[in-house]
C-alpha cells in the first residue's frame, strides 16, 4: 500500500468535491478520535488551514479529554475552531431518555446516571471481508470495568436509528462543506 498515493487521491477528491459543490472549504467535527483527526489533517493538506473550520461538540456525557483532544488537533493544525455544546440540543429531542429506555430493554440492570453506555464497533482488521460488528456496551463497576454486550446488535442499531439527533455513543461527528 502506497500511503502517499492514497493521500494524494483523497486530497484530490476533497478539492474536486469543493469545486463540484461550489464551496470554499470544509467544516470538520473534531471529537479527538482518529477518524476526525485524520479527516482534519487531510482537509488541511488539501486546501490549507485557512479553509478548514473545526467544530468541537461536547455534550454532558462526553469525556473532557475528547474536547481537549479536539481542541489540540485544531491548534496543532492551525485551523480556527468553534465549540458547540450539544447537550441542550440532545435534551430538546429527549435523546438521553430515549437512549436509556432502549438500553433498559436489553439490560434490565442498567441504571441511568450510574452506568455509561455506548455502541462499540468491533472490526476485524486482518483483511477479512466480514462486515463490522456493533455491540451495545454497558460497563458495570465490579472490580473495575467489565463490558456487557447485547447479543442482537442489528436490533440495537435499528433502535438507535430512531432517536433524533443521536449518533452512536452520543458523539456527533460531522464532516461537511461550507
Amino acid at each position: 500500500m502506497d500511503t502517499k498515493q492514497i493521500r494524494a487521491i483523497i486530497t484530490e477528491h476533497f478539492r474536486n468535491s469543493l469545486k463540484t459543490l461550489h464551496r470554499d472549504g470544509f467544516v470538520v467535527g473534531l471529537s479527538g478520535g482518529i477518524d476526525s483527526t485524520l479527516t482534519a489533517h487531510l482537509a488541511v493538506e488539501a486546501v490549507g488551514p485557512a479553509r478548514v473550520l473545526g467544530v468541537v461538540m461536547p455534550e454532558r456525557e462526553s469525556s473532557p479529554e475528547s474536547k481537549e483532544l479536539g481542541v489540540a488537533v485544531a491548534e496543532r493544525l492551525g485551523i480556527d475552531y468553534e465549540e458547540v455544546d450539544l447537550t441542550k440540543h440532545l435534551e430538546a429531542v429527549d435523546a438521553y431518555n430515549k437512549r436509556d429506555n432502549i438500553v433498559l430493554r436489553y439490560f434490565d440492570s442498567y441504571r441511568p446516571g450510574r452506568h455509561r453506555v455506548g455502541i462499540s464497533l468491533r472490526q476485524d482488521l486482518t483483511g477479512s471481508s466480514m462486515p463490522p460488528l456493533h455491540y451495545l456496551v454497558v460497563p458495570h463497576q465490579i472490580q473495575g470495568y467489565t463490558a456487557s454486550k447485547c447479543s442482537d446488535p442489528e436490533l440495537i442499531i435499528s433502535d438507535y436509528a430512531h432517536i433524533p439527533g443521536l449518533t452512536p455513543c452520543l458523539s456527533a461527528r460531522l464532516t461537511c462543506t461550507l
